[in-house]
């Protein structure tokens, strides 16, 4: 008998403790459920990643945009374009991406 059979059943004595088929089975849905969730997310991450890039990228040309434009008030103007895509389209793409997550029961 294994060291983990005598912990189980102790010295001949019977089982120590009875779990349940149903809860047994019901562990064994629950870890799937977990495994597939974290693949889904292994998988989702590179895409949440380009899509803050894409987000950067976006606001860093609309910088530079502003940066040529003689116009003070349009130059201004793509400047805060630029904070407001290159920061806020990042957060809100993070944001959407757990409140997925969490929707889900991950």
């Amino acid at each position: 008998m294994t060291q983990l059979e005598h912990l189980l059943y102790g010295y001949g004595t019977g089982p120590l403790l009875v779990i349940p088929k149903v809860r047994i089975e019901a562990e064994a849905r629950r870890a799937a459920e977990i495994a597939a969730g974290e693949e889904r997310a292994r998988r989702q991450l590179p895409l949440l990643l380009a899509a803050c890039w894409g987000w950067n990228l976006l606001g860093a040309v609309c910088f530079g945009w502003a940066a040529h434009i003689d116009d003070g008030f349009l130059g201004d103007t793509w400047m805060l374009t630029g904070f407001a895509l290159g920061y806020g389209g990042s957060l809100f793409t993070v944001i959407a991406y757990y409140v997925r997550r969490a929707e889900r029961g991950e």
